[in-house]
């Protein structure tokens, strides 16, 4: 994701007194900000299955489930 569209993101959200607390927050916003992009472009241009793709990359919970049911207790 060009980081010039996240940089106008946060500074839309400036200018509308909305400001990550730390560069802790800032960080991890931004984190969470370019795979919600990535997700929302990839279902623009596919379809949702695609979104939900790369938006579960990062999900602890589909995790721990892929875990179990490949290695069931």
């Amino acid at each position: 994701m060009p980081e010039s569209l996240t940089d106008r993101i946060i500074e839309e959200g400036r200018k509308q007194n909305i400001n990550p607390k730390d560069d802790d927050e800032l960080h991890r916003t931004l984190v969470y900000l370019r795979l919600q992009l990535k997700a929302l472009v990839a279902r623009d241009l596919w379809n949702m299955n695609e979104y939900f793709r790369i938006w579960n990359k990062q999900s602890r919970i589909v995790d721990k489930a892929l875990e179990l049911i490949e290695h069931p207790a």
